[in-house]
């Protein structure tokens, strides 16, 4: 394949999606990511909801909080 065709075929994909696209950021992140740790555990147990909802909410605000600090922001995305 060559740049121009690879280029051109990205094009047609996102055309197709008519541009609605998002990057991944760290909120999708531990969205996707908290479920697949918690697959194998008794979730019907109180002290597990309570630990993974604690643990989420916890990890959100970390995520949040980053956001504000400015080693963070000079940071490239793939590097934290």
């Amino acid at each position: 394949f060559t740049v121009k065709h690879i280029e051109s075929m990205e094009l047609s994909i996102i055309k197709c999606l008519n541009w609605h696209l998002f990057p991944p950021t760290s909120v999708a992140f531990i969205d996707n990511f908290f479920p697949l740790i918690s697959w194998n555990y008794n979730k019907e147990h109180e002290d597990f909801r309570s630990g993974f909802t604690d643990s989420y909410e916890f990890s959100r605000y970390l995520v949040e909080l980053s956001v504000c600090a400015y080693p963070f922001i000079s940071a490239k995305p793939s590097s934290i």
